[in-house]
């Protein structure tokens, strides 16, 4: 999903309008302890106190024989459009979510 963005591991993405507001928003999800072993965690935010409150994550199924089978996707936000560009241009949340799509698609 980060491919052609450019992103490292502990890089800063999703921020948006006056660069003191973020994609998470005000309802999100985060990984826990009873997630199947095979939940991918390639990107995370955590609060003020360390805490995780977002997990961006990637999930497929172990059985790829059974009758549905796919990769499932969350950026575990409510507000990941608000970090989308209107001018055509390709910031590292347009090209995740083209990748994502076009992976998914």
């Amino acid at each position: 999903m980060f491919a052609n963005t450019s992103l490292r591991n502990g890089d800063t993405f999703g921020i948006y309008g006056d660069l003191s507001v973020s994609v998470v928003g005000p309802e999100t999800d985060s990984q826990q302890d009873d997630s199947p072993a095979n939940f991918r965690r390639p990107a995370f935010v955590k609060d003020a106190n360390g805490n995780e409150i977002a997990t961006m994550g990637l999930f497929s199924p172990i059985n790829r024989e059974a009758e549905y089978s796919g990769i499932v996707f969350t950026a575990a936000t409510m507000n990941w459009t608000f970090g989308l560009t209107l001018d055509g241009g390709w910031n590292p949340m347009d090209l995740i979510t083209r990748n994502v799509l076009i992976r998914l698609g």
